[in-house]
């Protein structure tokens, strides 16, 4: 018989499964079994795609198909960054039914990406600045930004595509239609995803929801902040256990 205690890991844009190195450890240690796998085009799937061909909707139903095919009979999801987009779209549009217990969300894409607040983009410039005097960067954002997109030239045609309106307006769908109770990391130095607007975001639409902005950390909290990020995450994953929601 197979465990009820599964949490399924989904990484972000231009990542891989092995990106939270300390993640599987966290999960097994918390009493739950770990599954993973690169989506198209990234990690060992990276020559099998071409970029240009990869949208969002595909996505969706890849990581659909690879989820249904471990045939767990209850799981947790946490989404990282793109994944926690993709993330939010499989609890909002119920894709697996009461299998899905909960979710487990760090930066994730979102609408509010693109619907930044004034707020937001004068927090964002400000970040940057710092970001590049402690890098010893070159000191116009200009050089900051070519710099970054250099790094992320291969898969410009795959961020085109999770930026575009319908794949922002199915993630904000499935936001509003999330139901399961919900674990939101975010990074008070993220310079990808706004922190206030996210904020806001998630606190208005889903009504089963933990928030923690972490100190110091920046988009890949599990990396800068790692004892607060995986108490939070444990507490979240034991959490289920004295509820009785997920019993073996």
């Amino acid at each position: 018989m197979k465990s009820k205690k599964n949490l399924i890991y989904i990484h972000g844009f231009s990542a891989n499964k092995l990106d939270h190195p300390m993640l599987a450890k966290a999960v097994k240690k918390a009493g739950y079994k770990f599954y993973t796998f690169d989506l198209p085009g990234h990690g060992s799937l990276k020559d099998l795609y071409d970029i240009e061909d990869i949208t969002f909707d595909f996505l969706v139903k890849y990581v659909i198909e690879q989820i249904k095919k471990l045939n767990l009979p209850s799981f947790v999801i946490m989404g990282h960054s793109m994944g926690g987009g993709l993330t939010s779209v499989l609890a909002g549009e119920k894709a697996f039914g009461n299998k899905l217990k909960g979710i487990i969300l760090e930066a994730p894409h979102n609408k509010r990406v693109i619907n930044r607040s004034f707020s937001s983009i004068k927090n964002t410039i400000t970040l940057i600045k710092e970001e590049m005097t402690r890098k010893l960067l070159k000191p116009k954002l200009t050089h900051y930004f070519k710099d970054m997109s250099e790094q992320k030239e291969e898969y410009s045609s795959l961020l085109i595509n999770i930026l575009n309106f319908s794949s922002l307006n199915r993630i904000q769908n499935g936001i509003d239609k999330i139901d399961v109770p919900t674990l939101l990391l975010l990074g008070e130095k993220d310079i990808y995803i706004p922190l206030t607007d996210t904020y806001e975001n998630y606190m208005s639409n889903v009504d089963d929801l933990e928030v923690h902005i972490i100190h110091n950390a920046a988009h890949c909290v599990s990396v800068d902040q790692p004892n607060l990020f995986y108490k939070y995450f444990t507490q979240f994953l034991k959490s289920f256990d004295k509820n009785g929601q997920i019993t073996d």
